[in-house]
């Protein structure tokens, strides 16, 4: 019997595997895999242990798959959402957060908002010993207009996700054969990961680019950063302003030249950004800041 083993993580995941078992049934899952993640705010796997329960599916870490010796025959396995290596890439699919081969790597998602692009998808490919270079199987793409916040991108892309899954397993469970196409490697683009160095805003940028990255890098991540007077500062919202002319203007970025009513107005690389929402990720508090105020990287 055609079986398959699940590799999730997040709420794809978590969503995948629900519409999964609502088209196919429960019988054809072998296991999930499912792991906690500290880096969001909710990683999904309560709700992925939930369901699994649900339908006494067994749940196991990546850590008892990498200790067992050999599991019973898979026809396929799915690694949706994943951020692990898995050792035995045998029938492993692996589901991408771009249209590859551009941004093969980490936080594909982010960096294309953070770039402005109007069109972003998802693909799913065989695992490759190069991580993200692997033959195609099925790709989808969207278009997105801007602002665009990472939580609603997400939400836009589960869709895709959900449809080549059913689309892929659909073949497997028919015994249709599962064509793949390879990349084109003159396209191929590269996307690094992305530590807390990167959350902080470098306002030496024009001001449509740190709202994008502030955007991309909001809930469920961690949320953009910035420093006042040598202490950390989350920035949630932020609104692109017109520019103004500012007089020798490099050596005034980042500090605040307006008030409105009562959110500060600070000087970008180019244009103006009004922050509304920030706090100390101490206290949770929104600090009072003096006009003279200069935001740091």
């Amino acid at each position: 019997m055609t079986s398959f083993e699940f590799y999730l993580l997040g709420s794809k995941g978590f969503k995948c595997l629900e519409a999964f078992i609502r088209t196919f049934g429960s019988t054809y899952v072998k296991f999930v895999c499912a792991e906690r993640d500290r880096d969001v705010d909710n990683d999904f796997y309560d709700e992925i242990k939930s369901l699994c329960d649900s339908y006494e599916l067994a749940v196991i870490s990546k850590e008892e798959v990498e200790q067992k010796a050999c599991f019973e025959s898979v026809t396929f396995r799915f690694a949706i959402g994943w951020r692990w290596l898995i050792k035995d890439s045998k029938n492993l699919i692996v589901f991408h957060d771009s249209l590859l081969p551009r941004y093969r790597g980490f936080a594909p998602v982010v960096n294309a908002l953070i770039n402005g692009d109007n069109l972003i998808g998802a693909t799913a490919i065989w695992a490759s010993e190069d991580y993200d270079t692997g033959n195609i199987i099925e790709q989808r793409s969207l278009e997105v207009s801007y602002p665009m916040k990472i939580a609603d991108a997400i939400d836009f892309l589960t869709p895709l996700y959900i449809d080549m899954l059913k689309s892929i397993a659909a073949k497997a469970i028919e015994n249709k054969k599962i064509l793949s196409r390879a990349q084109d490697e003159e396209k191929a683009s590269y996307s690094p990961w992305r530590d807390e160095k990167d959350y902080v805003i470098n306002w030496s940028k024009d001001a449509s680019y740190i709202k994008r990255l502030v955007d991309a890098v909001g809930k469920p991540y961690s949320k953009a950063r910035t420093s006042v007077d040598g202490c950390e500062m989350v920035i949630e919202e932020v609104e692109a302003l017109d520019d103004i002319n500012v007089v020798d203007r490099e050596q005034h970025i980042g500090k605040i030249i307006f008030t409105r009513n009562p959110h500060p107005v600070v000087i970008c690389g180019q244009g103006l950004l009004k922050v509304t929402s920030f706090y100390d990720p101490t206290s949770g508090i929104r600090p009072s800041l003096r006009f003279r105020t200069r935001f740091g990287s």
